[in-house]
């Protein structure tokens, strides 16, 4: 009988380190997925709050309110939509020098055709 007690004893306490292992490795995943994001700037949430921009009707001014796009990219924006025709998708939008995949990912949620 004290040995059957005393083997339950060895099972609650691995039982519990393995409880404890899971949580700990969960907090640490959880805090490296959370250096993903960072905070918006009032004109990402203004950009985010009052609409998504359709990149083949937006103006220069609709475009700086984007995150990524200064004056020089909005303007390459409006170039490359009057010598190709509409983007066909949002994806097109990394033609334009200066939007990589990096800005493409942020631009995303806030943009549409």
């Amino acid at each position: 009988m004290k040995a059957f007690i005393k083997s339950n004893r060895v099972i609650i306490a691995l039982a519990l380190v393995f409880a404890v292992a899971l949580v700990v490795f969960n907090i640490f995943d959880i805090a490296k997925d959370s250096t993903q994001y960072r905070d918006y700037t009032s004109k990402e949430i203004e950009a985010i709050n009052i609409k998504l921009v359709d990149i083949n009707k937006a103006d220069i001014e609709e475009l700086c309110t984007l995150p990524e796009i200064s004056d020089s990219i909005a303007k390459k924006i409006i170039e490359y939509r009057n010598e190709n025709g509409d983007f066909e998708s949002i994806e097109e939008i990394q033609n334009i020098k200066g939007i990589g995949e990096k800005a493409f990912i942020r631009l995303k949620p806030m943009i549409t055709v």
